[in-house]
């Protein structure tokens, strides 16, 4: 089935559907309480059109695919192969179901697709060209995922990964990725001025989660969190063996996905040990879809790593629908 993935065959796309439903399917009782999970501004005005479970879990699922569909395009658009793939968006779709929850149209969804579209903007980032265009774009982007879901500045850090790997140091370019994601709040303090009257604390505009999902430390958690791991690993040891046979360009954009989910896994250690929820590292299937995607198809051990991906999913699936056997 992954070899299916591998290939250009665009039907095969159809099948990302399928798995987000067969994440989202067993829990779907447990999903109803959206409500809880209102917090940031731009969440609470468009969670009131969410009537129930089933709508929400379509959003959610829509949200999955159409991210998948848009990060395997990045993925497709700047010549990571000399071939076109849909690797990608298959590990994207599987990310969300090691936390099935998210598919219930958590504020994760929605500002994970704004921040594929700051994702794929930043890869377009040169060496040679003027960039802060660019850079604006991206941040701004990463600003109004932020109104939706704040966590979502965590993604801030890789745009600095993008200009110190690939560009060479121009301050204005540094300057502008804060300020660009501070104007979005910036637009929402002075709104919120025009219509109360008074200027909002940051405790109103940031409202703290009710929920945390967190990883419940059985088995299948833990086998599932080793053997990504483990493809992590053996990635990035195929990337640094193959350094010659690529172009620079290449190798610098794939050293920010390098930097970038190594980003990620510090988050998980700090999310562990101070005991925080967990949603926001789906954002974190950005850089390890794309990393992953490119090392899956072109590693010269293709048997043993894709019996460690064929591993991953069926683990994902006995996992989401343990209670039913």
């Amino acid at each position: 089935m992954l070899g299916w993935f591998k290939g250009n065959i665009a039907v095969i796309m159809m099948l990302l559907p399928v798995f987000a439903v067969l994440w989202w399917y067993p829990g779907k009782e447990d999903f109803a309480g959206t409500g809880e999970w209102q917090t940031s501004p731009l969440y609470n005005l468009i969670h009131w059109s969410l009537p129930g479970m089933w709508w929400s879990g379509m959003w959610g699922i829509l949200f999955v695919v159409g991210g998948a569909v848009l990060l395997n395009y990045v993925f497709n658009s700047y010549e990571f192969m000399d071939r076109q793939s849909f690797m990608t968006g298959l590990l994207f779709v599987s990310a969300a179901g090691l936390s099935p929850i998210i598919l219930s149209f958590h504020p994760v969804l929605p500002a994970t697709l704004l921040l594929v579209f700051a994702a794929g903007i930043l890869i377009g980032i040169r060496q040679g060209l003027p960039s802060l265009k660019r850079v604006i774009n991206a941040c701004l982007l990463i600003g109004v995922a932020s109104l939706i879901y704040w966590p979502s500045l965590v993604f801030l850090p890789i745009s600095w990964f993008y200009l110190g790997v690939i560009r060479p140091f121009v301050w204005r370019e540094w300057f502008w990725t804060l300020i660009a994601a501070l104007i979005p709040w910036i637009w929402l303090v002075g709104i919120s001025f025009v219509i109360t009257g008074s200027w909002p604390s940051p405790i109103d505009l940031i409202q703290l989660p009710q929920e945390r999902i967190s990883i419940s430390w059985n088995g299948l958690q833990t086998g599932l969190v080793i053997l990504l791991g483990l493809l992590l690993v053996s990635g990035l040891f195929f990337f640094i063996g193959s350094l010659r046979k690529n172009s620079l360009r290449f190798r610098r954009i794939m050293t920010v996905q390098v930097f970038s989910w190594m980003w990620f896994s510090v988050l998980f250690l700090a999310a562990i040990f101070f005991e925080l929820g967990m949603a926001f590292l789906f954002m974190g299937s950005i850089p390890m879809g794309l990393f992953l995607g490119w090392f899956l198809v072109r590693n010269n051990l293709p048997l043993a790593h894709d019996l460690l991906a064929y591993t991953w999913l069926l683990m994902i699936f006995v996992k989401t629908w343990s209670d039913y056997f």
